[in-house]
């Protein structure tokens, strides 16, 4: 009796592609570059997709890079995100000079404009590259007021860090942007005041469809939630400190649209007590926790964690633990789980309840980007 399989059609070159897809040191990814002519392509793709001009100084990195790409241009669609720290005047003149051609992510770190008067000319050229559509800034608010007002109408995401007010002298407030770019994704993390009112002059907000924050209480950001939370189907909150705000916090309200949190750091009777505030014909389908695996939560938090879960979540259909590979290499974290499927067999053992609930219950567990089994 013969049986046929039906099996994925790849050929020698392409199986190749997809197994260098999984190496991510750079040494040995310039090993692979040098082993035959059809490891190269591939091998090149890993080495040049992150550029991180961050570490030391920017200028003799940039000026090194020009010379690789000018001798090399083929590399130059290879890379698809692009960091910048403390750049010298002539690093942003010779980063502005490249055509980039399939950069999707720009980071840049403060200050940005360190000397001469060409710079911000030269910054405007690398914030309007056509195929950008990720903006990460660290920096003062002076700055970014350029920043947002001459960046490309194609970015739909943003993520701010630690805005300096005292450098912003409100010069050119009256001017008006270039364009105002549909923001989908917007990240605000550690910052040191409130958002600045330019930010919504700046940028378009109505199409909101993912907001994180870190660090900042809901207080801080009632006007924003006010204005723009109705799209929104996502939220992914820092919840770093016990605050009775968290309590208060009135999800539902702000965000009806909402299908999916993710709760960073804590679980706690205070976010046990803003679950319990929802309405019961709420959609939440996904509650996602960034899983530290350094201090267990009290029985009494898991309990009271469960019961409002169980009680105000009637569309749920997963609770996500997500684990950093990085925190499960840790000696002392070895030692209490030795494998990935201990991962799994304590969560289910800490939520008793979640992991019989609907079948299969509602615990996953995920190493990274990899799911648990």
């Amino acid at each position: 009796m013969s049986m046929s399989m039906s099996i994925p059609s790849l050929s020698l070159p392409e199986l190749w592609e997809v197994i260098i897809g999984f190496v991510d040191k750079d040494t040995d990814l310039k090993a692979i570059s040098l082993v035959c002519q059809c490891f190269t392509s591939p091998a090149q793709r890993g080495l040049f997709h992150d550029i991180d001009l961050s570490v030391g100084t920017s200028k003799p990195h940039a000026i090194r890079l020009d010379a690789i790409l000018r001798e090399s241009p083929h590399l130059i669609p290879y890379i698809r995100t692009l960091g910048i720290s403390n750049g010298h005047a002539r690093c942003y003149e010779i980063l502005a000079g490249i055509s980039w051609t399939n950069v999707r992510r720009l980071t840049l770190y403060s200050p940005l404009f360190p000397e001469g008067n060409e710079s911000p000319e030269h910054v405007k050229r690398l914030v309007r590259i056509p195929s950008l559509r990720s903006l990460e800034f660290y920096g003062s608010q002076k700055s970014l007021r350029y920043i947002v007002s001459v960046c490309s109408p194609n970015i739909d995401t943003l993520t701010l860090h630690c805005l300096d007010p005292s450098d912003d002298d409100e010069s050119d407030a009256d001017a008006l942007p270039l364009s105002r770019p549909s923001i989908r994704d917007f990240s605000l993390a550690w910052l040191d005041s409130a958002l600045p009112d330019f930010i919504n002059d700046a940028l378009d907000f109505t199409s909101l469809e993912i907001l994180r924050w870190e660090s900042h209480p809901p207080s801080d950001l009632h006007r924003f939630f006010t204005e723009y939370g109705s799209t929104v189907r996502k939220i992914d909150m820092g919840i770093t400190f016990e605050s009775e705000q968290w309590a208060s916090f009135d999800i539902a309200l702000y965000f009806p649209c909402l299908k999916l949190i993710t709760i960073r750091h804590v679980i706690s009777s205070h976010t046990t007590s803003m679950l319990k505030r929802l309405p019961l014909d709420n959609g939440i389908e996904e509650i996602e926790f960034d899983w530290s695996l350094r201090e267990p939560t009290s029985d009494d938090d898991v309990r009271e964690f469960e019961t409002a879960v169980l009680q105000s979540l009637p569309a749920l259909c997963r609770v996500k633990f997500v684990v950093n590979p990085s925190t499960w290499k840790e000696p002392n974290v070895q030692r209490r789980f030795p494998t990935r499927k201990s991962l799994l067999d304590d969560r289910r053992e800490v939520f008793p309840r979640l992991a019989r609930e609907k079948d299969g219950g509602l615990i996953e567990v995920w190493f990274g980007q990899i799911k648990v089994e």
